[in-house]
């Protein structure tokens, strides 16, 4: 029992339907307000779920044509907000189902073999990625990405009076638009290495 108010409503189904919003909507903000009074019940407060659509393609690496597993897909919405994410499986494919109707943006990225982050399709950021409208009951097939590897540079970091070795030194790498890209830290051998930069 609620008290009196006026009440959004959503659905969350399982596997083969879109979530969606009381009465037929795609977001929380946009749902029909459903109104309950003291002692109210509210008949007819019904959903018809639509079967979800979907998203499926195939990830690879540029150097070799091979697909890549474990690559880490993001799905956004069209406001760029996150929705769901997974990591691609042995084939390097990814799957996401049960969408609604919205238009949707994929970020690709490597945590393991030196690939540099991309967005569908070769795109450098989410604001510009090419857009993936999605309908009810439609899969879009062979979204696909081709990652490239990324380069690497190496040094030795000592002490400048006496030439030292220093381990556990944090090294940071900045673009030239000084935004971060990555660190690291010198190792046992007093070398430090910087990936996918």
């Amino acid at each position: 029992y609620l008290p009196p108010d006026d009440y959004r409503l959503r659905f969350v189904p399982g596997a083969g339907y879109g979530e969606e919003y009381y009465n037929n909507r795609t977001t929380l903000a946009a749902a029909d307000p459903v109104t309950l009074g003291l002692g109210d019940l509210v008949t007819n407060v019904d959903a018809a779920l639509e079967s979800g659509g979907r998203i499926t393609g195939r990830v690879t690496g540029a150097d070799t044509g091979l697909p890549l597993a474990n690559i880490y897909v993001t799905l956004y919405n069209r406001n760029n907000n996150f929705v769901d994410s997974e990591f691609t499986n042995a084939a390097g494919v990814y799957t996401f189902t049960n969408l609604i109707s919205d238009t949707y943006r994929l970020a690709f990225d490597d945590f393991y073999e030196g690939y540099i982050e991309e967005y569908y399709s070769d795109r450098a950021s989410l604001s510009v990625a090419d857009p993936l409208p999605v309908t009810p009951g439609v899969t879009l097939n062979n979204i696909d990405a081709v990652l490239d590897r990324g380069g690497r540079f190496t040094g030795r970091v000592t002490a400048a009076a006496g030439g030292a070795p220093q381990a556990n030194v944090s090294v940071s790498a900045y673009s030239t638009d000084g935004f971060f890209a990555t660190s690291t830290s010198s190792n046992v051998q007093h070398r430090r290495s910087t990936a996918n930069t």
